[in-house]
C-alpha cells in the first residue's frame, strides 16, 4: 500500500516560450479523403491578426521567447482540471479561479492544492492556437519556494494530432492517448523545473502531480 502525504504544492505560473516558428507547412483540406479533415485543419490554423494592417486578414506574429502562457484566456483557451474540484472540495466557480491565477501574470497568485493528497491532480492547458515552442516552465511564488511540485508528468499535443478526436470529445481536449510526455520526475527536489527540447508546434499541455 502507497502512503500519499498531505502536503501544500501550489503552481504559481506556467511559462511557455515562443521561438521562431518551425517550416512552413502545406495544409490540404478534404481532396476525396487525401487531405485533412475540417477539424484537423481548424486545429493547425494560426491565430488571426486583424489588427496590425487594417483591412488585412493574417497569422499573428509572436516575438521569440515571448511567455505566451500569460495570453491563453485572452485568445480565447483556458486552463481546466477533470478532477481537482473532487480532491480540493471546491465549487465550480472557485476552481475556476484558482486555475485561472496560474497564468494571469500576478506573482502573488497561485493555484493551490494544501492540507490534501495532492497526487494524481491532473490540469490540462489550452494555449487557444498552435505556437512553436522550445521551453516549458513551472514554478511557485517567490515567497513560497517550498510549495513545489515533488512529482509530476508533462505532456503535449500539437493541436493537429486527434485534431479530429479532440473536437468530437465531451471537453474538447486530448485524453492521455494523444500526448507525447515530454518531461516526467516522481522525486523532484528543483523549485523552478525548465523543460526544454526542440523547436515543435504545441496547442495543449497537461500536467499531472505524482507526489
Amino acid at each position: 500500500m502507497q502512503t500519499m502525504n498531505r502536503q501544500r504544492n501550489a503552481l504559481a505560473l506556467v511559462g511557455l516560450l515562443a521561438a521562431a516558428a518551425p517550416a512552413t507547412e502545406n495544409i490540404v483540406v478534404g481532396g476525396n479523403g487525401s487531405g485533412a479533415t475540417w477539424q484537423e485543419a481548424a486545429a493547425a490554423a494560426p491565430v488571426i491578426d486583424f489588427n496590425t494592417r487594417v483591412g488585412w486578414i493574417q497569422p499573428r506574429s509572436v516575438e521569440e521567447n515571448t511567455n505566451i502562457a500569460t495570453g491563453i484566456l485572452e485568445r480565447g483557451g483556458r486552463v481546466t482540471s477533470p478532477n481537482a474540484q473532487a480532491v480540493l472540495r471546491l465549487t465550480s466557480n472557485v476552481l475556476k479561479e484558482r486555475l485561472h491565477s496560474m497564468v494571469d501574470g500576478d506573482p502573488n497568485t497561485a493555484f493551490e492544492a494544501k492540507d490534501v493528497a495532492a497526487t494524481g491532480i491532473l490540469l490540462v492547458v489550452d494555449l487557444g492556437a498552435r505556437f512553436g515552442v522550445n521551453h516549458i516552465r513551472f514554478f511557485p511564488r517567490q515567497a513560497f519556494k517550498s510549495d513545489f511540485m515533488k512529482g509530476y508528468v508533462l505532456s503535449i499535443n500539437d493541436g493537429a494530432f486527434g485534431a479530429d478526436i479532440i473536437a468530437a470529445s465531451v471537453d474538447k481536449l486530448p485524453d492521455k492517448t494523444l500526448v507525447t510526455v515530454m518531461a516526467q520526475d516522481g522525486s523532484n527536489s528543483r523549485d523552478t523545473i525548465d523543460v526544454r527540447f526542440p523547436l515543435q508546434y504545441v496547442r495543449y499541455l497537461r500536467l499531472e502531480s505524482t507526489q
